[in-house]
């Protein structure tokens, strides 16, 4: 189940996925969506790729450091990154090429990916959870 939680310091989300991979491209759709409610949908053709590298200590910090950084790019290039691709992946690095598509407006404004709030972790059933605090 994913999905928006009610949280003090902005939204919640939570994402459940069966791969650290799919957690990942999860939380940037849902992100997305917060941004510019079905921005992504029925997307033709991407007007902008950009690449990034993160490297961590672990799955909770390389979350929140891609989310920030696509978030970074988002506002900087006024482009929401509706697909992804890694050309590198594990639990604590990744290589990956962001595509997008030029906005001209959001619906909402996070100002960043909280620290102290998100986590990430395998559950009981061995499904990747996580829970991702955005400041609003």
């Amino acid at each position: 189940m994913n999905g928006l939680v009610q949280h003090t310091a902005g939204i919640e989300i939570k994402v459940l996925a069966p791969t650290l991979k799919i957690l990942l491209k999860d939380n940037l759709g849902i992100m997305n969506d917060i941004l510019k409610k079905g921005g992504c949908d029925n997307v033709g053709h991407f007007d902008c790729q950009m690449c990034i590298e993160i490297s961590t200590d672990n799955a909770t910090d390389l979350l929140i450091d891609f989310l920030s950084d696509v978030l970074s790019l988002t506002y900087m290039q006024k482009t929401l990154f509706c697909n992804v691709y890694f050309s590198e992946f594990s639990e604590n690095s990744i290589s990956a090429q962001l595509y997008g598509k030029w906005l001209g407006s959001f619906d909402e404004r996070i100002r960043g990916v909280s620290y102290l709030a998100t986590s990430v972790r395998r559950n009981e059933e061995k499904i990747w959870e996580s829970h991702v605090v955005f400041d609003m």
